[in-house]
């Protein structure tokens, strides 16, 4: 527990050289000089626990607005002195079912998980933010292979030297994320557009210039290789979130 969470400068020495000089922490553990930085599983750690801790003061929800207002507004009917709306002619009861589709069990289960969800959002939130904290210990090592896949030809290299690459790589992407949820806590509207613009392109970019220092490839062969990572990492992560937001929904009944 010391060796993880004892802060000293390293940390920001560390966080300072992984963002200015992309890959030369991850050249500097490899080459076996790992004593004045921090190492790349404690770095993840401690920049993990600041990204949840910031998602943990988030606001889930508005007490006057929402699926629960609405619910509330459908429940009690409308304002005094809104028009009546015009009554609809009256059905039989085999009438409405035989013109009402039968929805599948599954999107039956669904929706009842979800207005459960809606009784209770702060909940769910944060069951899926604990999902989402474990399942991002499989990732990494989904994105490490990405990347040992586009380096096969290379004789010398490990799947370990690929996940020091990915740890770093998330770092970054915590980083990124904490900056932008401080943009969008700042006052004013839209000023942050150009900012937020900028910042999203940051962890690409920054994992080319990784790519171009560790495997000492040129410049455009780096972009089109984080590019394709990118894209395909960044459609794996958007099932997975998917996923976790259905698996994160109470159980029904």
């Amino acid at each position: 527990m010391h060796d993880l969470w004892h802060l000293d400068h390293k940390i920001l020495e560390s966080l300072w050289l992984l963002v200015r000089r992309p890959g030369f922490l991850a050249e500097e553990y490899l080459a076996g000089r790992r004593m004045r930085h921090v190492p790349p599983f404690r770095l993840y750690v401690i920049a993990s626990f600041a990204l949840f801790l910031a998602f943990s003061f988030v606001k889930v929800g508005n007490a006057h607005s929402g699926p629960a207002a609405i619910q509330l507004h459908a429940s009690v009917g409308p304002a005094p002195g809104a028009a009546a709306e015009p009554a609809a002619p009256v059905q039989s009861t085999a009438q409405a079912k035989a013109k009402t589709p039968q929805k599948p069990a599954w999107a039956e289960s669904l929706k009842t998980r979800a207005k459960e969800a809606q009784k209770d959002p702060e909940r769910f939130y944060h069951a899926f933010l604990s999902n989402l904290s474990k399942s991002l210990f499989v990732l990494m090592p989904v994105f490490a292979g990405l990347l040992m896949l586009l380096h096969l030809r290379r004789t010398q290299s490990f799947f370990v030297d690929h996940m020091v690459v990915a740890l770093h790589h998330h770092v970054v992407c915590f980083l990124v994320i904490l900056l932008l949820m401080g943009l969008a806590a700042l006052p004013g509207e839209d000023w942050g557009c150009l900012p937020g613009v900028l910042l999203f392109l940051t962890p690409p970019l920054h994992l080319a210039a990784s790519l171009q220092r560790l495997y000492r490839r040129g410049w455009l062969r780096s972009l089109a290789k984080a590019a394709l990572i990118s894209a395909v990492y960044g459609c794996i992560v958007s099932v997975a979130l998917v996923g976790l937001l259905l698996w994160s929904l109470p159980k029904a009944g």
